[in-house]
């Protein structure tokens, strides 16, 4: 579950009263360093049964950031018990409810403003934060919530980024700034900051701009981890993938590992053309959990790219089976049609008896036109499809695809020896 980690940090408001401890675990959290912030929340729900309420909120969030549901739901009711005057926990359990329960969810909501008097900024910017990032967006609502927070807590520099961000959601990006830019008035030494604009300018398409605010923000603070992951994500759209593997792997590397952030990096290898690389992560991934499609189609792609067809042919006919047929991509057709038309008649058979061995082409033939239809400006597409016609001796459609691939630009010499040879063999 991607979640916006602003309202982590806004935890970090007013706790001089609370030890150290508390803080380092909640820093944990908002660098997204789960397992360490977890083993501090636990240690301290037993060593300070006075404060479990809260610590017991902090696990809640730990648990509903990996994705465990479950057991967020167990400790923010750990902390009901614990303190059921403790406003947070209802706030966390209303983010449980909202989705299968709304009139469910917004009691506890109601419920947390009810017992903080509409006076804790950390109630109302949570509740705001489950509007602003969860599948059950309520934009206006998170507007009004973070503006009475912010009349409650005016010096908390957390508040106008928050805010930004609802704003960003609604595709402003003129009032996200000048929210973002109020936090930076009230303190100019986030990271956060810094992040957050450049995000509005990777939005906008300056990547210049969007770099340049990721790297003030390191230099601000080297081990803020979730800029080096907005700095690889920025590489890959550049398609600068070295550097794009660069600043993923440090992300990587200072925050605990989970499906998600491996997965990425694989991606990042394969599109780097580290194919065994990527291999060897989409493997491991795969014996975590066998039910992503995602997984398979990658692992066929590199299969492919490493010579080892049987395999990528078995990845691939097991992507089919489990992928939404929207979600198939113009690749897709055409990896599966380089695999059908690579891999030997005995190997066919091996990985797929519904596959007629003597009918690879045609179904190889047949996907690389679906990738076309897909993705027209895949070029180099034409010159496999106009071989494949070619070998099969149908010479008038190896001619037409020639002809087209020549006439999108930049043909390579082999093309205009292969359609010589079509015209040839056509008696042209």
């Amino acid at each position: 579950m991607k979640r916006n980690f602003v309202i982590v940090v806004l935890l970090l408001i007013n706790l001089s009263s609370f030890a150290q401890s508390l803080e380092q675990g909640i820093k944990h959290l908002e660098l997204e360093q789960y397992e360490r912030a977890k083993r501090i929340f636990a240690s301290l729900s037993k060593s300070d049964a006075k404060n479990a309420a809260e610590y017991n909120y902090y696990l809640g969030e730990v648990y509903l950031r990996t994705d465990k549901p479950d057991s967020a739901r167990y400790f923010f009711s750990e902390g009901i018990k614990a303190n059921d005057n403790f406003a947070l926990n209802y706030a966390g359990m209303g983010k449980l409810s909202m989705e299968s329960n709304a009139t469910e969810g917004k009691r506890s909501f109601d419920r947390a403003i009810e017992l903080s008097k509409s006076k804790d900024s950390r109630v109302l910017s949570s509740i705001a934060e489950y509007y602003i990032t969860s599948p059950k967006k309520d934009i206006p609502q998170a507007i009004s919530l973070l503006e009475r927070a912010m009349k409650a807590d005016p010096k908390n520099p957390y508040l106008p980024l928050l805010l930004g961000d609802a704003y960003l959601e609604q595709n402003d990006g003129a009032k996200a700034k000048v929210n973002y830019d109020q936090s930076f008035k009230l303190n100019d030494k986030l990271p956060n900051y810094y992040l957050k604009t450049g995000k509005i300018y990777v939005k906008a398409r300056n990547y210049t701009l969007g770099l340049e605010n990721f790297n003030k923000g390191i230099a601000l603070d080297p081990n803020f981890a979730p800029l080096y992951r907005e700095t690889g994500e920025l590489y890959y759209k550049a398609k600068q993938y070295n550097k794009a593997i660069e600043n993923y792997k440090k992300y990587v590397d200072m925050t605990d590992k989970s499906f998600d952030t491996d997965f990425r990096y694989g991606s990042f290898l394969y599109f780097n053309k580290d194919y065994k690389g990527a291999i060897e992560i989409m493997s491991r991934l795969a014996k975590q959990d066998n039910s992503n499609p995602y997984l398979n189609r990658l692992l066929a792609y590199s299969y492919y790219e490493t010579g080892s067809y049987s395999k990528g042919l078995e990845n691939m006919e097991t992507f089919w089976k489990k992928a939404d047929e929207k979600k198939h991509i113009a690749m897709d057709y055409e990896y599966y049609g380089r695999l059908l038309s690579k891999i030997s008649k005995d190997s066919v058979s091996l990985v797929n008896k519904a596959i007629n061995p003597a009918m690879k082409d045609s179904l190889a033939l047949i996907n690389f036109n679906k990738a076309i239809a897909k993705d027209t400006s895949n070029s180099d597409l034409y010159s496999e499809i106009g071989f494949l016609y070619l070998t099969k001796k149908d010479y008038k459609r190896a001619t037409s695809f020639y002809l087209q691939r020549i006439a999108k630009g930049s043909p390579a010499p082999q093309d205009y020896l292969n359609l010589g040879k079509a015209y040839y063999f056509d008696k042209q």
